[in-house]
């Protein structure tokens, strides 16, 4: 997958295409699209020497998921002549005050760009506007903030529906049944995206006659979703489902269930398709999962800042798809993670 994007990054730096006017919003400060077209078709010039400049913001790198996003553009852009990529992460995706000081320190350096994956988007909003407002532009990806002005674009999920098609499937596919009790176990409360996944997956489950009897948070961390699904199993009995909104969750919750003596029982869904949720679902310990390619939610921020470098205009929102993976197709995902 990742030799797809390099090709596509290739078509789009070497095609020919005519400069379009500025899509710059008004009252920001972001560069001027000259309309003249350098060598690489480029009409915005880097701020310092012969490189852009391009500061990455990450929730963090603790897990997997986010390690893949970081490692994939590093991999992709070490030996540009064109781009100088910097990826920086906060200890945990709940420091929100590290994040921050990492996009104020990202401003004073005068990045070129800045692609930004946020954990609570409201409180790093006043920071990305500073940033707009030095003449920085922002990409949003895997976590928008909604209605940022001078925001290029956002590259991420539906994820009310992919919540909706993950926990629905286990309904359509006939392992659960109406009048099943389920449960979910969500990130922070008040997060976008674990609102957005809460009500995909609650959506899902109550279109299909399932009940959902509890909904906890355990903050996407795998130690956190055991504990959860412990208390989730002793104070619900008849308990046959529990759907998780990321694959840590969704691991830790799978061990529960094994401790409780379940397996077979209690039914696990997940939501990122990382490899050791990919293996779970071989080996029986979960049902399925819905993907995000997080490797993709790097490269194509970085493809979508090619072509506004090149003068096009672009879509406010980049769906990257999120296709459910069950025991009938994740050998085909497997091949491609290892």
């Amino acid at each position: 997958m990742k030799r797809i994007f390099a090709v596509l990054l290739t078509l789009v730096l070497l095609g020919s295409l005519c400069a379009c006017s500025s899509d710059t919003e008004e009252g920001t400060s972001l560069p001027t699209q000259t309309g003249d077209l350098d060598e690489n078709g480029f009409v915005i010039a880097p701020k310092n020497g012969d490189k852009y400049v391009v500061g990455i913001v990450v929730k963090t790198v603790e897990s997997v998921f986010y390690q893949n996003l970081a490692n994939a553009v590093e991999e992709e852009y070490k030996d540009s002549d064109l781009f100088e990529v910097t990826v920086q992460a906060s200890k945990t995706e709940m420091d929100t005050t590290g994040f921050v000081q990492i996009i104020e320190d990202m401003v004073t350096k005068d990045v070129d760009l800045l692609i930004v994956v946020p954990g609570d988007p409201e409180a790093v909003r006043p920071a990305l506007e500073n940033a707009v407002a030095q003449g920085i532009p922002v990409i949003c990806s895997e976590t928008d903030v909604p209605g940022l002005e001078g925001k290029l674009t956002y590259v991420g999920i539906d994820n009310v529906t992919a919540g909706a098609g993950i926990s629905s499937y286990l309904f359509t596919d006939g392992i659960l049944k109406e009048g099943d009790e389920c449960a979910l176990i969500t990130g922070p409360a008040g997060y976008t995206t674990t609102v957005d996944r809460a009500n995909g997956t609650r959506q899902g489950i109550e279109e299909n006659g399932g009940v959902v009897v509890a909904e906890q948070p355990a903050d996407w961390d795998r130690t956190k979703g055991m504990e959860v699904a412990e208390n989730l199993l002793t104070a619900n009995p008849n308990l046959k489902y529990i759907c998780c909104s990321n694959g840590e969750m969704a691991l830790g919750a799978a061990e529960a269930v094994a401790s409780a003596g379940k397996r077979g029982e209690v039914y696990i869904t997940g939501f990122d398709g990382i490899l050791d949720e990919l293996y779970a679902i071989k080996e029986g310990r979960m049902s399925g999962t819905a993907l995000q390619d997080s490797r993709q939610y790097s490269l194509l921020a970085m493809e979508k800042y090619v072509e506004y470098l090149r003068g096009n205009k672009l879509e406010e929102f980049y769906d990257i798809g999120s296709p459910t993976i069950t025991p009938d197709n994740v050998d085909e995902y497997v091949e491609i993670w290892e």
